[in-house]
């Protein structure tokens, strides 16, 4: 699944960049994959195929996943904050969804 993230509204990207930059601990899922997607860059795909009209069903997302704890990791370390503030734990024992679900790439698999 795409964890989307741009300017304009919070998401996870800016939730922990919040979280961190305030000295708290950031909990995330340590066990849910997907592919992180910059809103802009969406965006700009979707104007693309509608442009073009280029009629379909389409599964837009960026290059290389990751988990949602290696996310939260790599953008604490890119915005110069603390990324021992980030700890990782079972998705469900966040009360997330407890099924993990992954969809990069034509790759499909849940856990």
């Amino acid at each position: 699944m795409s964890v989307l993230f741009g300017p304009g509204k919070d998401n996870f990207v800016s939730k922990a960049i919040a979280r961190v930059r305030a000295g708290q601990k950031h909990l995330v899922a340590s066990d849910q994959l997907g592919s992180a997607t910059y809103t802009i860059d969406a965006g700009r795909k979707i104007l693309e195929v509608v442009v073009a009209r280029k009629y379909g069903l389409y599964h837009l997302c960026n290059t290389g996943p990751c988990t949602r704890l290696e996310l939260a990791q790599e953008t604490i370390r890119r915005a110069g904050l603390d990324a021992a503030l980030i700890e990782g734990v079972p998705g469900g024992s966040m009360g997330a969804r407890t099924k993990t679900e992954v969809c990069c790439h034509g790759d499909e698999s849940t856990s």
